[in-house]
This record gives C-alpha cells, sequence and structure tokens, in this order.
C-alpha cells in the first residue's frame, strides 16, 4: 500500500529528473551550436573583410 505508493513516487520524481536533464542538455547544446555558428560567421565576415582589404591594396597599388 504506502510502500508502493512512495516507491511509484519515487520512480516518477526520478523520470522527471532525467526528462529534465535530457532536456536541459539538449537546450545547452542547442546553446553551444548557436554560439560556434556565431562565431564562425564572424570569423568568416573577419576573412571576407580582409580579404576586401586586401584587393583594394593591391588595386591602389596597381
Amino acid at each position: 500500500g504506502v510502500a508502493l505508493v512512495l516507491a511509484l513516487a519515487l520512480i516518477n520524481a526520478n523520470a522527471n529528473t532525467y526528462a529534465l536533464a535530457l532536456i536541459n542538455a539538449n537546450a545547452n547544446t542547442y546553446a553551444l551550436a548557436l554560439i560556434i555558428n556565431a562565431n564562425a560567421l564572424i570569423l568568416a565576415l573577419i576573412v571576407n573583410i580582409n580579404a576586401l582589404a586586401l584587393i583594394a591594396l593591391v588595386l591602389i597599388n596597381a
């Protein structure tokens, strides 16, 4: 009776904790992916700007 109810409550609490941990891990992974993607975009912009500046210097010197 009471022991079974307590056992089920513990199982449910563990399941809920595990589900929340999985959701949090997924959210963290997604946030990290966004940060990495933003950094890659910034890096691509810097490389592109540097390439344009280099082309401009070559044209000015030509």
